[in-house]
């Protein structure tokens, strides 16, 4: 889990990446989590391009763009903040958000399992990661800037 992501499926399947992702959103929601790599800028300007609607990754994208401009780092998150805020924890945590981002990821990609908004939780989180590693958003994601603060 990296903050607003997670790593990609290099080996092993969407559904075993869900069953670990549902793994950690069962620890403590105050629970720190300390990933490995500063990625947190690009993992949420993901999140706003494949789903531009949702105000708190506004904020979230915001504040990473602010806290490194400073030159700070993003980390630690919480288990709590990922559960809330990251897609792939979304998607495995609420069948709502599972939905939502469902529908999302059609309008991108077009996979017409995705069209009801009722996919398998394991089917969107494989389309999550297959959109973001195909880079079929780049431009959505490097357009985004800011509010003036």
């Amino acid at each position: 889990v990296f903050q607003g992501g997670c790593g990609k499926f290099f080996e092993g399947t969407p559904e075993q990446m869900g069953a670990n992702l549902v793994r950690v959103s069962k620890l403590p929601p105050e629970t720190k989590i300390f990933c490995g790599h500063e990625y947190t800028v690009n993992n949420y300007r993901y999140a706003l391009a494949v789903e531009p609607d949702n105000e708190a990754v506004r904020e979230r994208v915001d504040w990473a763009i602010d806290q490194r401009r400073q030159r700070k780092s993003t980390c630690p998150s919480t288990v709590g903040d990922e559960v809330a805020l990251n897609p792939y924890m979304r998607v495995m945590t609420s069948k709502t958000a599972c939905g939502k981002l469902g529908l999302c990821l059609h309008g991108i990609a077009g996979d017409e399992r995705l069209r009801e908004g009722r996919a398998e939780a394991s089917v969107v989180l494989g389309e999550l990661r297959r959109v973001r590693d195909e880079n079929l958003v780049k431009a959505k994601m490097d357009a985004y800037t800011p509010a003036p603060r």
